[in-house]
């Protein structure tokens, strides 16, 4: 009878067992979730900030850029208006087609770059006008059609996590003749 008892509460053992090993194995399997769990949330997060801050940099270097179809006694001719644009005098008696379009101008790209790096200062309010939180930082950079890249200073300290985007403009700049150029190129957005 003593052999029957002995065996009985073994299985009762056992069961009891088996219920600490699962409320083991579910516990542990929580944990795990809660430390991946914000990862897929952070990438998500910063997912959004990249875009966010992509849209508020080339909304802060867009500009109007109106051009004018002149016909003029030397023909069709072009003339350009806008953000660091000096047009010339148009003809007396011209008469011509009016258009304006919204581009992204590298001079207000330029402006912007050298806001940033002037001063701390520069940084904190761009970055508060940015929407960029407290935790993070953030730097950017342009790429021209002739793949020349110009960016800020600031340094990503090592062993940081960091989230990039390059974003294609349509954006007007100068070329070395002082002609206006209507050109593809690439803004970079990189959070920390």
């Amino acid at each position: 009878m003593q052999f029957l008892e002995l065996k009985m509460k073994n299985k009762k053992g056992s069961h009891v067992g088996f219920a600490i090993a699962f409320i083991v194995f579910v516990s542990f399997v929580i944990f795990l979730l809660t430390l991946v769990g914000p990862v897929g949330q952070s990438q998500e997060y910063k997912d959004s900030l990249l875009e966010s801050l992509g849209n508020k940099i080339i909304e802060k270097t867009s500009s109007e850029l109106t051009v004018t179809s002149v016909n003029s006694n030397a023909g069709l001719e072009k003339i350009y208006r806008g953000y660091g644009i000096s047009p010339p005098t148009p003809p007396p008696g011209y008469t011509g087609l009016v258009r304006t379009y919204n581009y992204v101008f590298e001079a207000k790209i330029d402006d912007l770059i050298g806001d940033y790096n002037l001063s701390p200062s520069n940084y904190d309010d761009l970055k508060t006008s940015f929407g960029i939180p407290d935790a993070n930082d953030f730097s950017f950079g342009f790429t021209d059609s002739r793949d020349v890249f110009k960016g800020t200073t600031r340094m990503i300290p090592t062993e940081t996590e960091v989230f990039a985007e390059d974003i294609p403009v349509t954006y007007v700049g100068i070329d070395q003749n002082n002609n206006v150029e209507i050109k593809v190129g690439y803004i970079r957005v990189i959070i920390w």
